[in-house]
């Protein structure tokens, strides 16, 4: 075999064709006719039996799918000899097709071979780059607001079936059309005080009552936009009540929700509680900003650099995310072909969706390594042991013990490093960029307003344009008449 033509696709793709004669090649085409015989049955023949030369006569050597499948059985035998022809070792995973086949009349193959190259990292500015840092305090209303999901959890909605109508339940009214009891319709109303002039016509009423004539109000934000704002009278009918259990704030409540937390944890007054959920909110936000904040710095970078890849580094990282994801679904006991389903997705819609996130990760990391290397950023022994050291404490073990497993451990030692890596790294950029802190808040505020002033002159723009072809049709009614 001997390669026939080279071509340089781009920076970091070579396409070799290499030209294979039959004397090479036959070994494979005799796998190929054998995997073919296991898939047809001749007269007189088992599965699997069929001589080759009887198969070569409905198979032809040089037409689909002989060529294809011999070449699968070439590349897996001889990939070390074939590697040995390229000018470079493949940087990821080899692609190959079939160019031509003739090997009936002149003996010889054809396989064009797709070798990938390493990446080209050209980097940009990423010395003084800028990126907005938010900063928000939590506030007495968030943590009010967090209590209030607690208290939600624990809310029990209980039915109703041997009182009247009372405070705090919410009653489906049944409204009556006595014409024609198929069109009746049910709707919802709470008894929380926001509407005294709905509590006062309900409250009292039991299951199954009536009456006629009754005026309600719907709030503007109800949930059936044809009535929301508006008022109506009706004939109803009580059809089901179901009260709502809402636990009471007390320092009892919060003691007994935290009863069987470990003794770090336990709370036991609302006070703690309060002082509890600040410390976890705050922490929390922090780190998301933090998160927020370091995402935005390199991606400046990636946006300022020049990066070029083979595609074949992506298949591995969507092959991962779809592993992952399908293990995931697992856990929530759904299929992968469910989830589809349910959100009208296609195999070839998840994939392009999980390429667009790889190759986002993909070109990160190739600018983060790239700028490690510049700037010397690998860990040095001193680092690695000052992280084992701390690890073997965590793990309540000594730094000999845990360093001779780690030395032993590739998998755990590598881990060790690239968490010191990806710090350096982080504190490098963070040390060199132009820091804007933002207020989290103003910045949502003003978000908000910009979004709504482009939906109002949106409107606008579309109200003109009715406008405008409403008296092209008007003149062209005139012209008509």
């Amino acid at each position: 075999m001997k390669v026939i033509n080279t071509e340089q696709v781009n920076a970091c793709l070579t396409a070799y064709e290499v030209e294979i004669e039959k004397s090479e090649f036959d070994k494979a085409l005799s796998a190929a006719y054998r995997e073919i015989s296991k898939e047809i049955r001749l007269d007189g023949f088992r599965k699997g039996k069929a001589p080759r030369a009887l198969l070569e006569k409905i198979y032809n050597v040089d037409q689909d799918p002989v060529p294809g499948m011999a070449a699968e059985h070439f590349v897996k035998d001889n990939f070390d000899a074939l590697k040995a022809l390229f000018d470079k070792e493949p940087y990821a995973q080899v692609s190959y097709d079939v160019e031509s086949s003739d090997i009936a009349s002149s003996g010889i193959i054809t396989i064009k071979f797709n070798v990938p190259g390493e990446p080209v990292v050209s980097l940009g500015e990423y010395k003084g780059i800028e990126a907005d840092r938010f900063v928000k305090t939590v506030s007495d209303e968030d943590v009010q607001s967090e209590i209030d999901n607690m208290v939600a959890r624990q809310t029990k909605v209980e039915p109703v079936l041997d009182r009247p109508v009372g405070d705090d339940d919410t009653v489906f009214v049944e409204f009556l059309n006595k014409e024609d009891e198929t069109k009746n319709s049910t709707e919802s109303f709470v008894i929380d005080g926001k509407i005294p002039a709905n509590d006062e016509i309900l409250k009292g009423m039991e299951i199954g009552d009536t009456k006629d004539g009754v005026s309600l109000y719907f709030d503007e934000g109800y949930y059936n936009k044809e009535l929301a704002g508006t008022t109506g009278t009706f004939d109803i009918r009580i059809k089901t009540v179901y009260h709502t259990n809402k636990p009471e704030v007390t320092d009892e409540w919060v003691a007994e929700s935290f009863k069987d937390a470990p003794d770090d944890h336990k709370v036991e007054t609302v006070e703690q509680l309060r002082k509890t959920m600040r410390e976890n909110m705050q922490k929390q936000l922090d780190n998301e900003f933090e998160n927020m904040f370091q995402t935005a710095l390199i991606d400046k970078v990636v946006e300022n650099a020049s990066i070029e890849f083979p595609e074949a580094m992506l298949e591995p990282r969507i092959e991962n995310r779809f592993r992952g994801f399908a293990d995931y679904l697992k856990q929530q006991n759904m299929k992968v072909e469910d989830y589809m389903k349910m959100y009208q997705l296609t195999p070839e819609m998840m994939y392009e969706e999980f390429k667009k996130t790889e190759e986002v990760n993909l070109r990160r990391s190739l600018a983060a390594g790239k700028i490690i290397e510049e700037e010397k950023l690998d860990p040095t022994e001193e680092e690695i042991d000052a992280a084992v050291a701390k690890k073997a404490e965590e793990r309540k073990s000594t730094f000999e013990a845990f360093k001779e497993m780690c030395d032993k451990n590739e998998y755990m030692m590598n881990l060790i490093k690239d968490e010191i890596v990806n710090k350096k790294f982080m504190d490098f950029l963070k040390e060199n960029a132009k820091i804007n802190e933002k207020d989290w808040d103003k910045y949502q505020a003003d978000k908000a307003a910009e979004e709504a002033a482009l939906a109002a002159a949106q409107r606008e723009a579309e109200k003109k344009a009715e406008e405008k072809t409403e008296e092209k049709a008007e003149e062209s009614g005139e012209n008509e008449a």
